[in-house]
């Protein structure tokens, strides 16, 4: 076999030869020519820069909307916009997000549009996009949520995908169907039943003005109706207050005795059962006066039955009855 020929010079030592590369490997972006002289960039200025890690929990679009608003109260003389966010938003990348950075071919940024479409293509896939898609198609409305909070919900879920690809029209749509019956129906009211005659551009600020003025709505009464409306199968949700505040009570009474450094007595726990005769969850048995009425009644009613039902045993009864042997004329004791 033939040797096999070694490019270098064969002088070298094994020691220069593993020693690292002291070369650096150029920059992804490529910077645009300027007629300045310098660019002076302080610490401070780096400081304040958004940080972006390239985690999943992060979105690249508020970064990069924190970012150029970041650098709109930057003014450098002779640099245009584009060369000094090209030069500021390396600062702005850590951890993942950097290497990620890094790894890109030398010289394939050339622009603020390029580097905008390989970053959010990097930490704004495809995948994603179609959750947030489906999040938004898929909107709901709770029953005890506002409906003030529902729409600023909704917004959210649109500004956190902005390429979701939804028209207006179809975003009021996705969300005119997502509230409840109650909620649509003070839409229709608000606009004299003509909420789907307005066009795409009216019905959104019809929904932004309805967002902004049921802020000041007053929901106190509404909640206290609802706390005791029956649920679904004919059942009450009964409040804990009573059982909550005999725990309270117990539990004071403890830490006095801790404090006086007396014995603790346990009181025993009780069930409060609810009236059966006025079906309230509010009203309890053991303090319903008809109850304990009601409870007397029968016992006093069979009993007066059952005296109806036996022979008459006084002192005028036509059949032979024990008081009979006490009366003087029929003794029969000799004199």
């Amino acid at each position: 076999m033939g040797e096999r020929i070694e490019n270098g010079d064969p002088s070298r030592t094994l020691r220069e030869l593993f020693a690292p590369i002291t070369t650096n490997t150029p920059s992804c972006i490529v910077l645009s020519a300027t007629n300045a002289t310098h660019f002076d960039l302080k610490p401070n200025v780096i400081q304040v820069l958004p940080a972006f890690q390239g985690l999943e929990n992060e979105d690249p679009y508020t970064h990069v909307k924190s970012f150029l608003e970041m650098c709109d109260t930057f003014r450098f003389q002779r640099f245009s916009d584009e060369s000094v966010r090209l030069r500021l938003f390396p600062f702005s990348l850590h951890g993942r997000a950097k290497t990620w950075l890094h790894s890109n071919m030398p010289g394939s940024i050339t622009s603020w549009e390029i580097l905008l479409s390989k970053f959010y293509n990097k930490f704004f896939s495809i995948f994603r996009i179609n959750e947030c898609r489906r999040e938004i198609s898929g909107f709901s409305q709770d029953e005890e949520v506002k409906f003030f909070e529902s729409w600023e919900r909704f917004k959210e879920l649109t500004m956190k995908c902005p390429p979701h690809g939804f028209e207006t029209w179809r975003l009021v749509q996705f969300f005119y169907n997502g509230l409840t019956q109650p909620q649509r129906n003070m839409i229709e009211s608000m606009n004299g039943g003509g909420f789907l005659n307005l066009t795409r551009k009216e019905a959104y600020r019809l929904l932004d003005e309805l967002s902004d003025s049921s802020q000041r709505w007053d929901f106190s009464s509404r909640q206290g109706k609802s706390s005791a409306s029956p649920k679904k199968g004919g059942l009450y949700e009964v409040k804990d207050d009573a059982d909550i505040r005999r725990q309270l009570k117990d539990l004071m009474r403890k830490v006095e005795a801790i404090a006086l450094n007396k014995p603790v007595i346990e009181v025993d726990t009780y069930q409060v059962d609810v009236c059966s005769l006025r079906a309230s969850p509010m009203h309890f048995a053991q303090n319903c006066p008809s109850l304990s009425t009601f409870a007397e009644h029968p016992t006093e009613q069979v009993n007066a039955f059952n005296d109806h039902r036996k022979p008459i045993s006084g002192h005028f009864a036509k059949t032979y009855n024990p008081w009979w042997r006490n009366h003087p004329n029929f003794s029969w004791k000799q004199n």
